[in-house]
């Protein structure tokens, strides 16, 4: 599993190393031209304002619009 990560408090950063797996900062994410993540599960972890309605900060918002996500099944790699 792939967890990308935005903290600002480290509060974030703290759930995604509860979570496990490869940990990918989404600043340093951003800087690359493109972003490409292949892997059976990606999950993201960022603040999320106003639970309501459900925003999370404009900064994961535009690199969810950015990356590219590559799964791989488990089922078609045995």
């Amino acid at each position: 599993m792939t967890v990308c990560y935005f903290t600002a408090s480290g509060n974030c950063l703290y759930v995604a190393r509860r979570i496990g797996g490869t940990l990918l900062s989404i600043p340093q994410l951003m800087k690359q031209d493109s972003i490409e993540i292949e892997d059976e599960a990606v999950g993201i972890v960022c603040p999320v304002y106003k639970a309501i309605l459900s925003m999370m900060t404009a900064y994961a918002a535009v690199f969810v619009q950015r990356f590219v996500l590559q799964t791989i099944s488990p089922l078609l790699t045995k």
